[in-house]
């Protein structure tokens, strides 16, 4: 895990999580998600997406897209409404890694 976040910054000479969201060419949204949601990672016919709660603060708007980039590098193709709805598994595991 540390190892793929590493090889990020090298490439594209930065941590702050907009500007390489921005490199992996994933649209970043700020909108309004509810009362109960901070951020969502999304992703449509290989189009990605983070859409992150508008009235948060900067330094929470960085890490919900920290956190969302972290489920695009680490979990691909699995979506927590998915695992919610279909399934019986748990989508805390996930939560934590990307964490």
């Amino acid at each position: 895990m540390d190892e793929t976040v590493q090889r990020l910054v090298r490439r594209f000479k930065t941590n702050y999580p907009f500007q390489i969201a921005e490199g992996l060419n994933i649209q970043v949204w700020c909108c309004d998600l509810g009362d109960s949601t901070r951020g969502m990672y999304y992703r449509k016919l290989r189009r990605h997406y983070i859409a992150i709660h508008k009235n948060l603060s900067l330094p929470w708007r960085r890490f919900i897209c920290a956190h969302e980039l972290a489920h695009d590098r680490f979990h691909p193709g699995i979506s927590k409404f998915f695992l919610d709805e279909q399934s019986f598994y748990n989508a805390g595991k996930y939560e934590r890694q990307a964490n």
